[in-house]
């Protein structure tokens, strides 16, 4: 009588744990994508609400406290942040100026192809706090010359001070930011178009 022994059954615990090992984090990132939205990755490339389309600003002259147009083309040639103050540059105006300030600073070799526009609905802001803490900054009345103009392009609450505005070399209105929002993501912004670039 030929008296074999069945093999044993290898136990399946190894073939399932293996299986949840492939299988389990492809059903987390599914589960993630499709059923909490929130973590989906945007896409989006910038930190700014993008205008789209750009608005074209024609040449405008824009004019000093003093009158004086501030020099040719001021929306030309250059990438240009505009901010709108109706406070005579209080408290929220000052630190937005700051803001702009460290924007610019901090792209360095490029900061030169970088200018910055105050424009003021009221009174203008202290003279001593331009010539002492901004002195790239240029400080334009928006109730002369072209200003009118420029102010009626702005999307958004432009006049409340609420947003900063990126104008591009050509003329084109770009991109809004929130004058409350961070301006390390506009830093952002700025630093890569400014790598992208190859005008202003």
């Amino acid at each position: 009588m030929n008296d074999t022994t069945a093999p044993a059954r290898r136990k399946p615990w190894p073939v399932i744990l293996l299986a949840l090992l492939f299988i389990g984090p492809l059903a987390a990132a599914w589960i993630v994508y499709y059923a909490v939205p929130d973590w989906r990755p945007s896409g989006q490339a910038n930190y700014g609400e993008l205008i789209d389309p750009p608005i074209s600003l024609p040449d405008l002259v824009l004019a000093g406290p003093d009158g004086e147009p501030l020099g040719d083309a001021p929306l030309r040639q250059r990438w240009t942040l505009i901010y709108v103050d109706d406070s005579g540059c209080g408290e929220s105006c000052r630190q937005t100026l700051f803001d702009t300030y460290q924007v610019r600073y901090l792209l360095h070799r490029d900061l030169d192809r970088v200018r910055r526009i105050l424009l003021y609905t009221g009174a203008p802001p202290d003279p001593a706090l331009v010539a002492e803490q901004h002195p790239d900054l240029l400080v334009a009345d928006a109730n002369a010359a072209d200003a009118p103009a420029l102010i009626g392009a702005l999307p958004g609450p432009a006049a409340a001070g609420d947003a900063v505005y990126l104008v591009d070399p050509l003329g084109n209105l770009m991109m809004r930011y929130p004058a409350t929002g961070s301006w390390q993501d506009m830093h952002k912004d700025l630093k890569k178009l400014l790598k992208l670039s190859r005008i202003g």
